[in-house]
């Protein structure tokens, strides 16, 4: 048997958390005994995902690839840097989701003990926008920054009028 190193310990717990390998298995696969293997679980408090879950990721997985397979790549290099844009573009939007929910929360313990009304309309305008963001509605403001782009530029004589300029 193998002595293994952290990173395919790591590797085997992955493994492992899937639930779709027993301890037997995973022995075999990493040349390991499985009484190893479920000391390490017992010790570390290893935990087993729903056999549900895992089959919804994979299914989501082997769509994610189909559809990569679908792009008019030139390269497998070129495929491979649209996955990590996807996967970077997926985790910021599960970042996002997170602090908005950390919002929501927030919001939610305020709004039973705001008193006042100025406050509770506040709150819920807050949650409001929150909303309208994980639907994916743009913000209003930032129509209108772009509605006003076409201002000309202030020059210098403008911007300070007929005082003259600082240390002058």
């Amino acid at each position: 048997m193998a002595r293994l190193t952290e990173e395919q310990w790591s590797e085997l717990k992955a493994h492992y958390a899937t639930g779709k390998y027993s301890n037997r298995d995973l022995g075999e696969m990493y040349n390991v005994s499985h009484v190893a293997i479920q000391k390490r679980a017992k010790s570390e408090e290893w935990i087993k995902a729903e056999l549900e879950t895992v089959d919804k990721l994979i299914r989501a997985r082997s769509d994610y690839n189909a559809e990569i397979a679908k792009l008019p790549l030139v390269t497998k290099t070129d495929a491979g840097n649209f996955a990590m844009a996807i996967d970077v573009l997926a985790e910021f939007e599960a970042k996002s989701n997170a602090r908005m929910e950390l919002v929501e929360d927030r919001a939610m313990v305020l709004l039973p003990v705001s008193e006042n009304p100025v406050h509770v309309k506040a709150i819920m305008d807050t949650l409001v926008k929150h909303r309208e963001a994980r639907l994916g509605k743009q913000p209003d403001t930032a129509i209108q920054i772009n509605n006003n782009i076409d201002q000309k530029p202030m020059g210098l004589s403008e911007f300070y009028g007929s005082n003259p300029k600082p240390g002058s």
